[in-house]
C-alpha cells in the first residue's frame, strides 16, 4: 500500500513512500528534490544518480528504489525498497484520446466516463507499471491492462486536472 505524502509529512516508518509536489513551491530541480526525499526515507543522506534512459538510483544505498516522473508544473515522487514506478499526468481536454495505446478493457472504461480524467488516470498507471519492470515504453502500452493490474497501482488524485500513480512490485 502506498501512502500518497505531503513533502513535510511525517513518514511512516517503512518505505515505499510516494510524493505529488507542486515545482513551483519547491523551486528546485526533481534530481535534487528526490534526493531530498530519499534522504528522508533512508533516514541518512544519499546520493541519487540518474542517466537519460535509466531510472534513477541510489549510488550510496543499493537496497533503495526510485522514480520520478514530471509534467508541467508538477512531479511525483517515489521511494521503495523494492522495485517501484511512478507517473504523473495533467489531464488535456484539448487533445484525442490514443485509442491506439489502450487494451481494449481500458478503452470501454474510459469511454463510461470522463475520458480526458479516465485517460490521464489510465497513462499513469501503464507508465508507473512499466517503470516499475524496468522496460519504460520499449514494451507496447496495448498490452498493458491497467484495469487487471489494480492491485498494483495506486493513484492521487487528489489535485484537480492532475494524475499520479505509483506501482510497487
Amino acid at each position: 500500500m502506498i501512502n500518497w505524502l505531503g513533502t513535510d509529512a511525517a513518514l511512516p516508518p517503512s518505505v515505499p513512500h510516494a510524493w505529488l509536489v507542486n515545482l513551483d513551491v519547491w523551486l528546485q530541480k526533481p534530481r535534487c528534490i528526490l534526493e531530498a526525499l530519499a534522504s528522508r526515507s533512508a533516514r541518512q543522506p544519499v546520493t541519487v544518480c540518474h542517466t537519460q534512459g535509466h531510472p534513477p538510483h541510489c549510488i550510496s544505498h543499493a537496497g533503495i528504489h526510485l522514480s520520478y516522473a514530471t509534467r508541467g508544473n508538477w512531479a511525483a515522487f517515489a521511494v521503495a525498497d523494492r522495485p517501484i514506478g511512478v507517473d504523473v499526468e495533467i489531464v488535456n481536454r484539448d487533445e484525442a484520446v490514443p485509442w491506439h495505446v489502450l487494451h481494449p478493457d481500458e478503452q470501454a472504461w474510459i469511454k463510461a466516463g470522463d475520458m480526458a480524467v479516465r485517460f490521464a488516470h489510465v497513462w499513469t498507471g501503464k507508465e508507473a507499471y512499466l517503470k516499475a519492470l524496468g522496460t519504460g515504453l520499449s514494451q507496447e502500452p496495448r498490452d498493458v491492462n491497467t484495469r487487471a493490474l489494480e492491485s498494483l497501482l495506486h493513484w492521487q488524485d487528489s489535485e484537480p486536472g492532475v494524475s499520479a500513480c505509483c506501482c510497487v512490485l
